[in-house]
């Protein structure tokens, strides 16, 4: 599910962008901006991803430090249009030319931090190789460096954790629901940790 073809929810960073939108956030625009992540699978310092992901390879077969069933994007990219609430030091996200089933936008208010910001946001996700449904807890924590949450931004970087689990509170027909115990690669209780890059574009 990588790249831009086709569209569906599961996580803003596992949607995919179809469509132009113009700009209808309150507050201060900040812009448009194309985001491409990579999925972080090796011990290194910082957070690293603990779900049992299968990482596809060009033969067909999958690789991983633990050759687990969870087929998630490991090099996504997504559209974004950002714009601050000053007063209230706050951000609006919105994914660009994408909507929730009630047609709305998919948009989120986050937190100014440092010359940052960050987004949490709570939905659900198919589990690809398991076969149910997981509580999707998606943590966005991007910066603008030394230049700061400003019109015009030409360069954001940061991190996105995607925290799988069981049971999340979900909806009743979002079933059939993931458990702890899942079977081998189904446990859930884990993070997809994603290094993120953004620059100014649009879809």
């Amino acid at each position: 599910m990588a790249g831009l073809a086709g569209c569906g929810v599961a996580g803003w960073l596992i949607v995919q962008a179809c469509g132009t939108n113009t700009p209808t956030l309150p507050g201060e625009f900040l812009g448009s901006f194309l985001f491409t992540g990579a999925l972080v699978v090796q011990a290194g310092p910082g957070q690293v991803t603990t779900c049992e992901v299968a990482i596809p390879l060009p033969d067909g077969g999958t690789v991983g430090s633990d050759a687990g069933v969870l087929f998630f994007p490991t090099s996504p990219q997504f559209y974004a249009e950002l714009s601050l609430l000053a007063d209230a030091g706050e951000v609006v996200w919105e994914l660009s030319g994408t909507s929730i089933p009630d047609g709305g936008a998919l948009r989120e208010t986050g937190s100014v931090q440092a010359g940052g910001f960050t987004v949490i946001t709570y939905t659900q996700a198919l589990v690809s190789g398991c076969g149910c449904t997981a509580g999707l807890k998606e943590t966005i924590t991007l910066s603008a460096g030394d230049a700061g949450l400003v019109p015009g931004l030409s360069f954001l970087s940061g991190t996105i954790d995607d925290r799988l689990d069981p049971d999340a509170g979900l909806a009743a027909d979002a079933g059939p629901f993931c458990s702890s115990d899942g079977g081998f690669g189904c446990q859930l209780g884990c993070d997809l940790i994603y290094e993120v890059t953004g620059v100014p574009g649009q879809p």
